[in-house]
């Protein structure tokens, strides 16, 4: 099978999230069509250079998207009605509305999301958000990007929220905005971990922690305001 594009992945988010992307995007051009079997987990390990556990975690979460289908023993189709999945009419729209459109969404979702966590997180949730705000630390002293982390952060206020559907719906945004941060390939997919956007996360996790929604919700917001801003993105604007 030839791909209208060769894959290139970049580490961050997690790799299983953009093989689902580009096989779903595969798919929407028609590359891959309705009722086609998609090649072996060993071939499409070989054909994204990375391992068959990532693989079948990209299959597996195309198949709760409704995109794939399969029986025991046999590969992956896509669905017959796999382009009834929900997707964004971006259609004429350029690169930068789309991006506003996107970061003005998480915005609205994920400050939600957060007020959510605030209520409902588990003592689990909070050491799981505390985790990865260890691994952001970590990586603003050594001067690094902090990409995975932030990534993680993010899922885990989204998990705290108790709410599936908006945790999966947030997936989606998040794969869409990725793919047209990522589309540039003379651009770096991440920023240098700042001082203010650390100390941003850290107003968020102490907001969740303390169970206070109201002021988790507007951290979440000043944060993903700020976000877009440093990748030159101007939203809620008349």
């Amino acid at each position: 099978m030839k791909f209208s594009k060769e894959p290139n992945l970049k580490r961050a988010p997690r790799l299983s999230e953009q093989v689902a992307g580009f096989l779903a995007a595969e798919i929407e051009k028609g590359t891959i069509r309705r009722g086609d079997p998609l090649p072996s987990e060993a071939q499409l390990s070989y054909r994204f250079n990375v391992s068959r556990a990532v693989v079948r975690e990209a299959l597996a979460r195309l198949q709760q998207q409704g995109i794939l289908e399969s029986k025991q023993g046999s590969r992956s189709r896509v669905a017959d009605n796999s382009f009834q999945v929900f997707r964004f009419p971006f259609q004429g729209l350029d690169k930068a509305t789309q991006m506003a459109a996107l970061y003005e969404l998480k915005v609205l979702m994920e400050g939600d999301a957060a007020a959510l966590a605030a209520m409902r997180c588990s003592t689990d949730d909070i050491n799981n958000l505390q985790a990865c705000l260890t691994t952001l630390t970590m990586a603003m002293q050594d001067g690094l990007d902090g990409g995975n982390a932030n990534f993680d952060f993010h899922q885990a206020i989204l998990n705290a929220s108790g709410n599936p559907l908006l945790t999966s719906l947030m997936e989606y945004v998040n794969e869409r905005l990725w793919d047209l941060l990522t589309e540039d390939e003379n651009q770096p997919a991440n920023l240098a971990l700042t001082q203010q956007s650390y100390q941003e996360h850290v107003r968020l996790f102490e907001a969740i922690a303390a169970r206070d929604a109201e002021q988790a919700r507007q951290a979440l917001y000043a944060h993903l305001k700020n976000a877009a801003k440093r990748r030159g993105i101007n939203i809620f604007n008349p």
